[in-house]
């Protein structure tokens, strides 16, 4: 979860790293997920403030059906035949006007001839490096456009495959948008539990954007309304009792889990190139926290499992161990070298494996429920790898097992229970009775 200024940061890195390429099907689009009223809207108004831009905000709550993809009309073209165009949204609109002025000054174009035919794109002028660009937006030339495609989910139906399909494509009936035409939008959280009437994306909708869950922020908002001349006892009474700020029911947050895809890495692989490069667009102190933007933004995009094993294979090159390698090949036993492996593993990479053994039991415990010699193969196995953990991810793994449940609903300890012996039950108690300890409940 990012407050508003952690948003902002992470926002304007996703947006900017489309300035490394010209290749619109793998463009990088962040997508705000927070509870109404927090200010979404703010992260796309102050990015634009930092780069001397414009902001257009487009309420998709109150678009109605092809009002954006405009209206068609019959006109006559530059040879005097008759064609049928789109009469442009006025956001469209204002952008085509803007790109022909920048055309018909100074910024270098590509020729008439080189571009994609039709009158539409007549003034395009994308085929830049990205040195070019920089220098074009830094020296004022050119002043970016944030479009804020603001409830996106809570729209018609209808009204949402257009919106998805502008966002997407970055194209309307035929018109591209130029490369400092930026996209920023944001959504209400859409999970089947939410209270919130609202379209669910699906994971392939989803894949396309890089979301970021964004959360209310006492002190952000303390300091927003010192500067906005908030009355002073409303502000000290926000934060002496930030609960009060806003709800905190569980069904307005999103709980949606990022995973991971060749499309995503693939983004991941820009937002790593961009890493240094668009250093100059950033302060001081933005820079600073760059790279815990650049995993906060990597974790958003691939999961938090995905991400941790990236980070970690930075400092141990070697190859991770997975669940299938222990348990799938048949035997009751553990094979010399992955038992190598799992000793030389960091705590960090150990911590993932236990993750993806209690993943793969999740779902094999189930299928195996009526075969007692699968379930005892699978208990020698768990109780060998026990055996090659040092302590503390002894007891992580054991306590993430025992509070496990299979997808059918049934508790994990149930299955395996013969793998804990008196000394880790003992140790599993003290260490539960510790935690209760600290929160106060003994």
């Amino acid at each position: 979860m990012a407050s508003i200024k952690d948003a902002i940061r992470m926002c304007k890195r996703i947006m900017l790293t489309n300035l490394l390429t010209n290749d619109y099907s793998i463009a990088v689009t962040p997508l705000l997920s927070g509870k109404h009223g927090i200010g979404k809207s703010q992260v796309a108004k102050n990015i634009a403030k930092e780069l001397d831009g414009t902001v257009m905000i487009i309420e998709g709550g109150t678009l109605k059906e092809g009002e954006i993809t405009g209206i068609p009309y019959q006109c006559k073209n530059e040879n005097g035949d008759i064609v049928f165009r789109f009469l442009p949204y006025y956001i469209v609109q204002r952008i085509q006007k803007a790109e022909q002025f920048l055309c018909q000054t100074d910024v270098k174009t590509d020729s008439l001839e080189s571009i994609l035919s039709g009158d539409e794109n007549k003034y395009s002028a994308d085929n830049l490096s990205f040195e070019q660009k920089v220098e074009l937006m830094q020296s004022g030339k050119v002043k970016p456009v944030i479009l804020f495609f603001d409830e996106i989910n809570r729209t018609d139906t209808a009204v949402f495959r257009e919106l998805m399909n502008i966002i997407l494509t970055r194209t309307v009936n035929g018109y591209r948008f130029p490369w400092w035409v930026f996209i920023i939008a944001a959504m209400n959280p859409s999970t089947q539990s939410s209270m919130y009437a609202t379209n669910e994306m699906d994971p392939a909708q989803l894949d396309r954007f890089i979301k970021i869950k964004v959360h209310e922020d006492a002190n952000e908002w303390a300091a927003f309304a010192v500067e906005h001349h908030f009355e002073k006892s409303l502000i000290d009474f926000i934060s002496t009792t930030p609960d009060a700020l806003s709800c905190r029911d569980r069904l307005l947050e999103d709980d949606e889990t990022p995973m991971p895809s060749p499309r995503g890495w693939h983004m991941v692989d820009l937002i790593l190139k961009s890493r240094d490069r668009l250093d100059n667009f950033f302060s001081a102190e933005d820079r600073r926290l760059k790279e815990k933007d650049i995993r906060a933004i990597i974790s958003a995009k691939v999961g938090g499992d995905a991400s941790s094993m990236f980070y970690s294979s930075l400092n141990d090159p070697t190859h991770l161990v997975l669940a299938d390698e222990i348990f799938c090949d048949g035997t009751d036993g553990i094979s010399q070298d992955v038992r190598m492996r799992i000793r030389q593993q960091s705590t960090a990479k150990n911590a993932i494996t236990s993750k993806s053994i209690i993943t793969f039991l999740k779902d094999y415990a189930d299928k195996i429920k009526s075969d007692d010699s699968e379930i005892r193969r699978i208990q020698k196995k768990l109780a060998l790898y026990i055996g090659l953990l040092d302590s503390s991810s002894t007891l992580m793994f054991s306590q993430s097992l025992v509070n496990a449940d299979t997808r059918a609903g049934s508790s994990l300890y149930d299955y395996f229970y013969e793998i804990f012996d008196d000394d880790l039950i003992e140790l599993l108690q003290q260490n539960n009775m510790n935690d209760a300890l600290i929160r106060g409940e003994l």
